[in-house]
């Protein structure tokens, strides 16, 4: 069965944020919101006493089989009788925040990229983004989508210096690095309202942070604004970026490869959601040389007999 723990970084608190809710002494149960943090966001570290955070689990990741293994991988499958709808998402009826909505709690889950500039003044930014991926690894290349008509502090950083840090966040310090998402005013520095730490770089200025298991150095290569084929108003960008240093705590690389019982990895939903990842299956990619030797399928070219 498959089993997920849901981040809920702000509760439904009466339209007071849970941060004003602390400040006022106010009782706020965080069971399901599964706070895991060892260096909390700076009102939980008012050890108010009615916050409750349970620990870390001792073991994050089970292994488990496939969760629907085919006696014969060739079994043509019985799909579901529910219809499918078609939606088109240039509608003139439709909002594009109905867009937004179904996407973000479609592709899911969804990879955080918690960026790191500096501005060409000095001033430093740090902020989560979830439309963020790896797309190849020789180069290393990371993309980072920044949705909206005006850049806010990363985007326009990155832009203008040409690099940043992009670092995982794990569940240690996930509130810590949903705090630098607050609408601080321009030249507001998150690093100081965090309480993240800052550590040093070698081929770029911005900072890594310190309590991340992985962090990537990286010089933007090329970009691409995008514009609304309904009003031809720029509505986000594309950045495209070249990793040049990776940073990996030296217990979480086991023969090559990240230990996720250390990186605890935090993804990214829908709405206000987070997941983690506490299950795992393992699924060989099949080869047709042993599938004709097991007589399931017979090879002609590139056609295929049952």
């Amino acid at each position: 069965m498959y089993k997920r723990t849901i981040f809920v970084s702000y509760p439904d608190c009466g339209g007071k944020s849970a941060a004003n809710l602390i400040l006022a002494g106010s009782s706020i149960c965080v069971s399901n919101i599964n706070v895991h943090s060892q260096q909390f966001w700076p009102f939980a570290r008012l050890q108010n006493p009615r916050i409750h955070t349970p620990s870390l689990p001792q073991h994050l990741c089970n292994l488990h089989q496939i969760p629907q293994p085919l006696v014969d991988p060739l079994h043509p499958f019985h799909p579901p009788q529910t219809p499918h709808i078609s939606i088109d998402p240039y509608s003139p009826t439709r909002h594009t925040g109905e867009n937004y909505k179904l996407l973000i709690s479609t592709i899911v889950p969804r990879p955080i990229g918690f960026v790191s500039t500096v501005s060409p003044s000095g001033n430093h930014n740090l902020a989560p983004f979830s439309y963020f991926q790896v797309a190849n690894h020789d180069p290393p290349i990371f993309t980072l989508g920044f949705s909206g008509e005006t850049n806010k502090d990363t985007s326009q950083n990155l832009l203008d210096t040409k690099e940043c840090t992009i670092n995982i966040i794990s569940e240690s310090f996930v509130e810590a690095a949903n705090y630098t998402s607050i609408d601080a005013p321009r030249g507001v520095s998150e690093w100081e309202l965090s309480g993240l730490t800052k550590a040093g770089t070698e081929v770029v200025k911005p900072p890594r942070v310190l309590e991340s298991v992985f962090s990537v150095e990286a010089k933007l290569r090329f970009s691409h604004e995008w514009e609304s084929p309904r009003t031809g108003k720029k509505t986000g960008v594309l950045a495209v970026m070249e990793g040049v240093r990776f940073w990996v705590r030296e217990d979480a690389l086991v023969d090559g490869k990240m230990d996720l019982e250390v990186l605890r990895p935090v993804s990214r939903l829908g709405g206000v959601t987070y997941g983690r990842t506490t299950e795992v299956f393992e699924l060989l990619r099949p080869r047709f040389e042993d599938e004709v030797k097991r007589g399931v399928v017979k090879g002609r070219g590139r056609g295929l007999m049952v």
